[in-house]
């Protein structure tokens, strides 16, 4: 039952509307209905609607129009399932602490721009604008501080003492 067309046709009246790239066929939706705006590609195992937007391959076919878990349409596709491999934690933190030094980063080329730009043109710049970019300032050092400390915490527990192993 992994053949996409063969499923769509159990559900909708299709037609072959190109012979091109494989074909593509088309009909109402089981889903929204409408006269053409469902669409197959049997070679590509694709397929989408106009109307409602739904597409997919043949598991996501099963669970949009038949209700399926993807479990459920997995096996009865015969695609196998593996168990759920989460991401090692060190990969996820060492991205978050790249996400936020490149948040501070930016920060601290704004505020660069502003500690030069600011006294060269204090005409332009209200004291409550001149204010916000010294309390941007102070915040920005507090959030460093905080991924600082926090980078120190991970690096102590996870860091492996050869030493102690001899």
């Amino acid at each position: 039952m992994s053949n996409l067309l063969d499923l769509a046709t159990r559900d909708t009246t299709l037609r072959r509307s190109s012979s091109t790239g494989g074909g593509e066929w088309c009909g109402p939706c089981p889903d929204c209905g409408g006269r053409d705006r469902f669409r197959v590609w049997p070679e590509k195992g694709r397929y989408w609607c106009r109307g409602c937007g739904k597409q997919g391959d043949v598991i996501q076919y099963l669970r949009d129009f038949r209700g399926l878990s993807f479990r459920a349409a997995a096996r009865l596709v015969g695609k196998p399932i593996g168990r759920y491999q989460p991401k090692p934690a060190e990969d996820v933190l060492w991205r978050w602490f790249e996400e936020q030094y490149e948040a501070i980063r930016q920060e601290l080329n704004l505020i660069e721009w502003a500690s030069v730009s600011i006294p060269r043109n204090l005409d332009l710049y209200s004291y409550e604008e001149r204010m916000g970019w010294a309390l941007a300032a102070v915040q920005l050092a507090e959030w460093y501080a905080k991924v600082e400390t926090l980078w120190e915490k991970v690096e102590n527990v996870t860091r492996t003492d050869h030493t102690r192993a001899a």
